[in-house]
């Protein structure tokens, strides 16, 4: 709690901000705070690493809300410990959704494992609108070498296959099984 009250004493300082680079390591805070930190218009990277960030009755944010309060950030990586079903196709299509354009130079999700019915065109639905040129997405997510991680791989694969690279290069998409 101590952390807590740290966090919101700073957040309490910041109005006006000119964050470029914001980094959130193991340690709890409100979404309220989280907003006011990412409100900078100069904020292009994002790291979160096994960081929970929380509504105003205690629960755990999911990803989509988070990824949405930076929509327009090159890099985004969040990492947290296997929670399950942290990727559903809601999440992922809400995701998609946020997106304003094709910016996101680096993408990592570490943790977040897709949820046993997941759509695996829905992730490529969103990495064809989030990808700039010369991209890297990383997901570290699949449930160990089972059907899921086949499938998610396929569709990724055949998407690359058929990329129309006039507009820019094809992006780097690495599916790895968490372990």
């Amino acid at each position: 709690m101590k952390c807590l009250n740290s966090m919101k004493a700073i957040c309490s300082k910041i109005y006006y901000n000119c964050i470029t680079s914001l980094v959130l390591c193991s340690t709890t805070l409100k979404i309220s705070d989280y907003e006011i930190l990412t409100s900078s218009k100069l904020l292009k990277d994002v790291d979160i690493q096994y960081y929970n960030i929380l509504d105003n009755y205690e629960n755990k944010i999911s990803l989509d809300k988070i990824f949405e309060q930076t929509p327009n950030v090159e890099k985004f990586s969040f990492q947290r410990y296997k929670v399950s079903d942290g990727l559903t196709n809601k999440i992922m299509e809400n995701m998609t959704a946020i997106l304003k354009g094709n910016y996101v130079k680096h993408f990592l999700v570490t943790g977040c494992l897709f949820s046993p019915n997941f759509d695996p065109n829905l992730l490529c639905a969103f990495i064809k609108k989030a990808v700039a040129p010369d991209s890297v997405f990383h997901f570290l997510t699949c449930k160990g070498f089972n059907e899921q991680y086949f499938e998610i791989k396929k569709a990724v694969n055949e998407m690359i296959k058929e990329w129309d690279n006039s507009d820019h290069q094809k992006p780097v998409i690495d599916i790895f099984p968490s372990s």
